[in-house]
């Protein structure tokens, strides 16, 4: 992160706040540009569209704010839940918090190494 910085500061990269990138955004472009992946896919690649043997979805994206709100029906692997009910940053809406907390602790019932014990 530090060298993609850099470049940002002597103008040969062009980003407005090189605060606001992502460490893997970063590795995984400068990878790319190296040809050191075998593949590279882009945030919604069609590349992801199905997981063999299954052909199950790899990855969704949900927001709350824009629709979704309800994981009924959820098949993929990965699916990114964010919006008001859910991020901290936006709204409180206590039916979509009590909503997507039962189906999280249902679905998950094993915390994570980060959650805590």
């Amino acid at each position: 992160l530090e060298y993609v910085i850099e470049l940002c500061v002597r103008g040969k990269m062009k980003i407005s706040n090189p605060a606001d990138l992502s460490p893997t955004a970063v590795a995984l472009g400068l990878l790319n540009k190296e040809h050191l992946l075998s593949r590279f896919y882009m945030y919604h690649s069609r590349g992801f569209a199905s997981v063999k043997p299954h052909n199950t979805e790899f990855f969704r994206e949900c927001h709350t704010n824009g629709g979704c709100k309800s994981p009924d029906g959820f098949r993929e692997i990965f699916v990114n839940v964010q919006g008001e009910g859910v991020s901290i940053e936006y709204k409180e809406d206590v039916a979509l918090r009590n909503r997507w907390s039962k189906w999280f602790e249902e679905s998950f019932p094993v915390p994570s190494r980060f959650e805590g014990s």
